[in-house]
């Protein structure tokens, strides 16, 4: 896909490209992102693509992906509570139906978690 210029021009210029995909094939957008105002300045999410998080009912429990409240890995001497990480979803085929973090776990025999960002995982049925 496209290179160079900001996170959010990456992305905007991906979504393009995206959206002028034929609906049959499933296309999924991954991205550890930190762009609420950004989206919302250009009127939300492009048409035709779903944000899986929002459309497996949004729970709050799954919303954080980036926690420091929770996930010492940073070290950080604040707190931040951020849904820093999408996934979108263009598919006539594919319904999202459960969204869920992982690697909430410390790692064995380690003070860490395997990431300081919370992995997504989405659940779908043709």
């Amino acid at each position: 896909m496209s290179a160079g210029g900001s996170k959010f021009d990456i992305a905007c210029a991906n979504f393009a490209e995206i959206t002028d995909t034929d609906t049959a094939l499933a296309m999924f957008y991954l991205q550890d992102v930190d762009w609420d105002l950004e989206v919302a300045a250009i009127g939300g999410v492009p048409d035709g693509l779903v944000d899986v998080w929002e459309a497996t009912g949004g729970r709050k429990e799954t919303m954080h992906t980036w926690d420091t409240t929770r996930n010492h890995n940073l070290r950080c001497s604040y707190a931040c509570r951020k849904r820093m990480d999408r996934m979108y979803l263009k598919s006539d085929l594919l319904t999202p139906i459960h969204f869920e973090l992982v690697g909430l776990e410390i790692v064995p025999n380690t003070q860490l978690f395997p990431s300081d960002h919370w992995g997504i995982v989405a659940h779908f049925v043709l």
